[in-house]
């Protein structure tokens, strides 16, 4: 239960990203807005999480171990991220296989359909259908020097974004919001950073989404001490940062209304004309 956005933008003509998320973690019985739940890793890649917390750290941890980003072509790098995905899903189905029915993975694919009952082997595929990675993971960074946008689901399923992507149960406002402002991959920093918090804070709306924002900007790209090397910076937003932001949001956004408009739906309507 969280937001995760990730939005694409220019900073003096040069493509970045703002990365917002909620700081909410809880379970069954309690909770707190006490995570961080940006991830950087090698390669100028940025991760936002949401969903369960140890499953999140579990494929994280795939993901950091079997992902190969360092590849400059964008259609590599996006099928790269579907490695973590699948290995996720063959550790999950096999904990489900183990722990529910005492029978391994490779057991089950060679073994199972004489080792069950011709109906249990049906739940059984039908039961590991429906395992999901148990995350969301926002994925930004850069492929060579091209901003890459990618969203892994709960499915496993990663698919490429252009402009923004969101994730979590906060998800849905969020991307209402900026579909609202009319957000593209070419805004200004200045008019993201506000776009993206206002979704931000529209997303509390949803059931688990933190008051607490975390928020940066992803880059641009620079050079490392005039070299080849190019690489890019995580610059968080300031307490003075969203002080400012909360004015701004008290002029721009959207606002309560005292009353509810007085309209006479006489005037409104076309009623059908009935008999008495």
């Amino acid at each position: 239960m969280t937001v995760c956005i990730a939005a694409q933008c220019l900073y003096k003509g040069s493509p970045c990203f703002v990365l917002c998320t909620d700081a909410r973690l809880e379970d069954d019985y309690s909770g707190g807005d006490v995570a961080l739940k940006m991830e950087a890793s090698s390669g100028n890649w940025m991760h936002l999480i949401a969903g369960n917390v140890a499953r999140a750290q579990e494929f994280m941890a795939i993901m950091r171990a079997h992902t190969d980003t360092h590849t400059e072509e964008e259609a590599e790098v996006i099928q790269a991220f579907r490695v973590a995905p699948r290995l996720m899903k063959q550790r999950l189905v096999a904990e489900y296989l183990d722990t529910r029915w005492g029978i391994g993975l490779d057991n089950f694919r060679e073994n199972g359909a004489k080792h069950f009952p011709v109906d249990t082997y049906a739940r059984i595929h039908a039961e590991i259908e429906q395992i999901e990675i148990g995350c969301e993971v926002v994925i930004a960074g850069y492929a060579g020097n091209v901003p890459v946008l990618c969203l892994v689901n709960r499915s496993g399923s990663v698919t490429p974004h252009t402009g923004f992507a969101t994730a979590g149960s906060g998800y849905l406002l969020a991307q209402a919001s900026l579909f609202r402002r009319n957000y593209r991959w070419s805004y200004r920093i200045e008019q993201a950073i506000y776009a993206v918090y206002e979704a931000k804070r529209l997303a509390e709306m949803a059931p688990g989404v933190g008051k607490t924002t975390n928020m940066a900007v992803f880059g641009p790209l620079r050079k490392l001490n005039g070299g080849s090397i190019r690489t890019a910076s995580v610059s968080f937003v300031s307490p003075a940062g969203f002080a400012e932001l909360d004015k701004q949001l008290a002029r721009y956004g959207p606002k309560d209304l005292d009353a509810m408009p007085n309209m006479d739906p006489n005037k409104m309507m076309f009623w059908p004309e009935l008999g008495e």
